[in-house]
């Protein structure tokens, strides 16, 4: 696997069962940002959208990638390199899972997530996903539904204000508490800076600094 391509996460695998579990009849799918392709593929696999499944990635080295174990997984595919819906002109989707990165730029470049993938997000975590709330709703068929993660290494009233502002309908899935990695650990004078300008939250939590994933749909049912 190119050291360029974003890799399953926990984050990741929590979006998984979050949507598995909201989804009760498939229909067709986008997995937006989709990285090595992996939470796609395992909806498709588990019945959750039908063929084609549509990938898209900023990066060409994941979009080569994701088509070729899709390929081998549910055999058919679309996967289109570029920023976003570039790729998706005129395009509308039954369920877009997005998986684009929504963490503060100064702690991404610190993390263990993003070593040699870029994460152009701005120092409040937020600019690609409020870019994807503001698009998704000329990407979306009647009844369709956009599922998202917003983590607290961002600034998330700011995320969830602009997802209200283009939905009728945001709720919440799922949630999951993390304990601070020891890469992220070792710079918490920056992080606490970030989470005084509110711009992250960290909470001290069994005896240990943590932050906190939350998995989102939004609609406009």
């Amino acid at each position: 696997m190119p050291d360029q391509v974003f890799k399953l996460t926990a984050t990741s695998k929590i979006l998984i069962r979050a949507v598995m579990q909201a989804i009760q009849t498939p229909g067709k799918l986008l997995d937006l940002g989709c990285g090595t392709g992996i939470v796609g593929i395992s909806l498709a696999n588990a019945g959750k959208a039908t063929f084609p499944v549509y990938f898209s990635d900023v990066s060409e080295d994941a979009i080569t990638y994701a088509r070729n174990v899709a390929f081998m997984s549910c055999k058919e595919c679309v996967a289109k390199a570029g920023s976003l819906f570039e790729p998706w002109h005129g395009e509308k989707f039954d369920t877009i899972v997005d998986d684009v990165s929504g963490v503060s730029e100064p702690v991404a470049k610190l993390s263990p997530w993003f070593q040699g993938v870029a994460c152009d997000t701005d120092r409040d975590g937020t600019r690609l996903i409020c870019q994807v709330l503001k698009e998704t709703p000329d990407h979306l068929n009647p009844g369709g539904r956009l599922f998202f993660p917003v983590l607290s290494l961002s600034d998330e009233k700011k995320i969830l204000s602009c997802a209200k502002d283009h939905f009728k309908q945001v709720r919440i899935l799922a949630e999951q508490i993390w304990f601070l990695p020891p890469e992220l650990h070792n710079h918490l004078e920056l992080l606490q800076q970030l989470s005084k300008e509110g711009l992250i939250r960290l909470e001290w939590r069994f005896g240990k600094w943590c932050w906190y994933t939350q998995i989102w749909e939004a609609s406009n049912d």
